[in-house]
């Protein structure tokens, strides 16, 4: 591939695929040079560096997510509609889970694009939430509950916990946002 024909996203799909290989931490300016076939001066054409490639990597997968969360949650029942963010947000974990952890640089980074999106999948959980009538505090409390859940044990399982065969890894996820569901239904009603 020459130069001109190299793109923002190109690299950025680049970083995915090498991160799958060799891991994202090793990814680096002359790895994707290699990779290209280009050499690393080229890259900065397009970033300064590669925290910014990290950067837009992350931007490129919330968008992702994003749409995917767009696509599936909609016309659901609150408590349908909590167990399909599950699911969507598992499966993308799971697609990308090579490079997952850059969802983490949200707020070590001061990036407009990457912080708006991230914001936006935030207030999936949050307009959700809200159906179960609780007040504005038990609302962003249990948004941020259930978002710590899930990027817990989706962490918790990529590192290699959560392995034995008595009881299925997917058995617990599910279980896990099932109770999280009753005790929002619990605590509407007790309201």
């Amino acid at each position: 591939m020459g130069k001109r024909d190299l793109s923002k996203n190109k690299i950025i799909l680049a970083t995915i695929e090498l991160a799958k290989e060799i891991g994202i931490d090793n990814v680096s300016f002359p790895r994707l040079a290699e990779h290209f076939n280009i050499k690393p001066p080229s890259l900065y054409n397009h970033f300064n560096n590669m925290a910014q490639v990290r950067i837009h990597t992350a931007i490129y997968l919330e968008n992702i997510l994003f749409d995917r969360l767009m696509n599936n949650l909609i016309d659901l029942q609150p408590a349908d509609a909590l167990r399909k963010y599950a699911e969507v947000y598992e499966l993308f974990a799971n697609e990308y889970a090579s490079v997952y952890e850059l969802l983490n640089i949200v707020p070590r980074v001061n990036n407009t694009e990457l912080s708006a999106v991230n914001f936006d999948i935030f207030n999936f959980i949050t307009q959700i939430i809200s159906n179960y009538n609780l007040d504005k505090n038990d609302t962003v409390h249990s948004s941020r509950m259930f978002r710590s859940i899930l990027h817990g044990y989706v962490t918790m399982r990529q590192l290699g916990y959560f392995t034995t065969e008595s009881q299925l890894s997917n058995d617990s996820f599910h279980w896990m946002v099932e109770k999280f569901i009753a005790s929002l239904q619990y605590a509407q009603d007790n309201y």
